[in-house]
């Protein structure tokens, strides 16, 4: 996490300053006044070096984004914060935050708008990304932070469902008479598409099919629902309204929605939590189009039925016409990231700022977004001009509650979801690379448990949870089912790890405001906590002997991200394995210690390419000794024979064991299904940090989240 403060001149990292010389601050401040858009170098040269300075601009501005990313630890490669464009510019492409000073004339945030764990403490830095900026924008320089989202619109409120379990993913007919969405109430663990008059009709079941039906959009003639099935490899179908035989009309395909005309289908094809390419295909059958080749999900009609919306993950909202021509930005996320919006990962179907219904009045979009402590529906307009985003976000749905999936009819009635999410941590019985029985919830509580960790034997359980109001760590007897908090410190703590004889954990402290990371350990049995690193931000794995601990560290003047081994009593650190070009991450051990598995930023994967390499006295940097593997999540068997990983290799992440060679530890043989998470209901964390697995003996755990909700209606007082 880097922090910029514009009226200093000055750019921290965790609270120390990083050398950065005047000429490369000011073009690095530029491409922050304008993140995600190119700036060309023709408007570098123009802004900064006019034409009565008589400089070599090419060599210099080159060597000013050289020397940008030497201090932001970023590489041209693999950009993480400025990527080149070719005969074009720069743009500035991680997530930037922008706060007020701490004193002067511009309003500071108000408390709701930060994270809830931070308590009262000092919330001068938000956390978004591990790649994140924050620009504190001092006295003089453009006045980016405007007042707070507006409040609640006038609206009545109906409940259309009153299911137990999950109801969600409302599409309102065009006419608002029907209601179609997908609901698990036939009590078969999977999700159907049910269909219901507004708002008291009796619920038809539309479909029967064992794999989940979901993502149902009605077309223009109200006749007939499209839907997104699992069943088949996965597809969107076609079925009529009221009941019939569905038929298969494009393979691969998420969030299925009619143009206005009904002579379009849009769609986007790719795995479930990353990635994806926006389609469109003629209703009437034909070939379909590409419109977008990557990172593009979430497509939305405009009134005019001949342009798009779609988002981006991590970035923003795009339009781009049905005819194929340049897409635009507009704007719209960087906007609500200074009004306090979230668009954190680890749940990213409720958290993430998706766009839902694209309004004809007002050319507003209605989307679901996170803001404090709830995550409501809200709208904002675009220009129908520019598509550039105008005014400001206004309050849909009031209360703490998860409201999304919005649909609407053409009179302007709005049905949405309302969800509960519930992360627990579960336990899945192995032996030898098979499930061995069936899932086993080991916490059950309202808050949220995750980052389990396991010792050898399965008998104890380290984990973290806010059940106290903050992230704290907790313990767990699996035996005698005992439950207590290990610890209790006004920062948060997170990504608890147990030694294999489960004596001992350590885990991480995060201080506000300076993002500061220490690695704490402490007893399983309770008592002091000991610091034990410095500028550590995971502790990984024990050593065997529990003298070391293989952490993750990241600090500039060590250069780029690396695991190092920490003796735990002199607190010395050794660089076990770094990369001049990959961010490493993290790392796991075989039992012997012998051979670990790690991850690495080479930007062919979104959480990283997970490898294997067999330890050596000195620290590695080469690549050619790295096993590739396939998945991430990649953690040892207890006898070194097999790796559990978590794949999407099937469009959903599910656990897989890989077989290895003996002796060279190469995969053998394709990845073996253990247990398959395709269920809306209850699926695994996307989170990789919080989610596991871990791995014992006889068992292995995992984070999972429980999803339930209804459905309920909107229409103006």
């Amino acid at each position: 996490m880097f922090e910029v403060d514009l009226s200093a001149a000055e750019l921290n990292k965790r609270g120390r300053k990083v050398v950065l010389q005047d000429q490369p601050f000011q073009v690095l401040a530029l491409l922050l006044n304008r993140p995600g858009e190119v700036v060309s170098r023709e408007e570098l040269q123009q802004t900064l070096w006019p034409s009565d300075t008589f400089v070599e601009f090419d060599q210099s501005l080159n060597k000013a984004i050289q020397k940008i990313r030497q201090a932001l630890g970023d590489s041209p490669d693999h950009p993480r914060f400025i990527e080149t464009l070719p005969r074009k510019g720069y743009r500035f492409i991680a997530p930037v935050e922008q706060l007020a000073p701490e004193a002067g004339s511009f309003e500071s945030p108000t408390p709701d708008s930060a994270d809830p764990d931070m308590g009262s403490r000092n919330r001068r830095l938000l956390w978004m990304l591990a790649t994140g900026i924050v620009v504190v924008a001092g006295a003089g320089v453009a006045r980016w932070w405007l007042p707070r989202p507006s409040g609640t619109s006038g609206l009545a409120l109906t409940q259309l469902t009153t299911d137990p379990g999950l109801t969600y993913q409302p599409a309102l007919s065009p006419d608002g008479k029907l209601v179609a969405y997908a609901s698990d109430r036939a009590g078969e663990g999977n999700l159907d598409i049910w269909v219901q008059q507004v708002p008291r009709g009796a619920p038809i079941r539309v479909t029967h099919d064992g794999s989940d039906d979901h993502e149902p959009s009605f077309s223009p003639d109200g006749r007939s629902i499209l839907f997104r099935s699992d069943r088949a490899g996965g597809g969107i179908y076609v079925v009529p309204a009221l009941g019939g035989e569905p038929r298969k009309i494009v393979e691969e395909g998420r969030q299925p929605r009619f143009s206005r005309d009904g002579n379009w289908i849009a769609y986007w094809v790719g795995p479930q939590h990353h990635g994806g390419a926006l389609y469109v295909t003629p209703s009437a059958g034909g070939p379909a189009r590409q419109l977008v080749k990557e990172d593009a999900r979430s497509p939305v009609w405009a009134p005019d039925g001949k342009h798009l919306l779609y988002r981006r993950i991590l970035r923003d909202w795009y339009v781009v016409p049905l005819d194929g021509g340049p897409t635009v930005q507009t704007g719209v996320v960087d906007l609500l990231l200074r009004r306090g919006f979230s668009i954190g990962l680890e749940f990213p179907q409720l958290f993430r700022p998706d766009p839902e219904i694209w309004m004809a009045e007002g050319n507003s979009i209605v989307f679901s977004g996170k803001n404090g402590d709830s995550t409501g529906l809200w709208k904002i307009s675009l220009s129908p001009d520019t598509w550039q985003v105008t005014g400001e976000p206004e309050r849909l749905t009031a209360g703490a509650g998860v409201y999304g999936y919005a649909s609407a009819s053409a009179a302007g009635r709005i049905a949405f979801s309302s969800l509960v999410r519930n992360p627990d941590i579960w336990s899945l019985p192995v032996h030898a690379g098979h499930a061995a029985g069936e899932m086993q919830q080991l916490t059950n509580d309202a808050d949220d448990d995750l980052s389990p960790s396991v010792s050898a034997d399965g008998k104890y359980m380290v984990f973290e949870s806010n059940r106290s109001g903050k992230r704290v760590v907790w313990s767990k007897d699996l035996d005698t089912g005992k439950e207590k908090a290990l610890t209790d410190t006004p920062s948060s703590e997170n990504l608890p790890v147990i030694s294999a004889d489960g004596s001992e954990v350590a885990y991480v402290v995060t201080s506000w405001p300076d993002y500061d990371y220490k690695i704490y350990a402490i007893a399983f049995e309770g008592g002091p906590p000991k610091k034990i690193c410095d500028m550590c931000d995971q502790a990984c794995q024990w050593s065997s002997d529990k003298n070391r601990i293989l952490v993750h560290r990241y600090d500039e003047k060590e250069g780029p991200p690396h695991l190092a081994w920490l003796d735990v009593r002199t607190g010395q650190k050794v660089k076990l394995l770094q990369h001049p070009k990959y961010p490493i991450w993290v790392g796991s051990l075989s039992p012997d210690e012998r051979w670990m598995s790690f991850a690495a930023s080479t930007g062919r994967a979104e959480h990283g390419d997970w490898f294997i390499l067999p330890l050596l006295d000195r620290a590695v940097t080469s690549e050619r000794a790295w096993i590739p593997t396939d998945g991430v999540q990649v953690q040892w068997s207890t006898d070194a024979n097999l790796l559990y990983i978590i794949s999407e290799q099937d469009g959903f992440p599910c656990l897989y064991a890989q077989r290895l060679d003996a002796q060279t530890k190469r995969p053998t043989g394709p990845l073996q299904p253990i247990h398959h998470f395709h269920s809306a209901r209850r699926s695994v964390v996307e989170d990789p940090a919080w989610r596991g697995p871990s791995v014992a003996r006889d068992k292995i755990v995992i984070a999972l989240v429980e999803l339930t909700g209804n459905i309920w209606m909107a229409e103006p007082q």
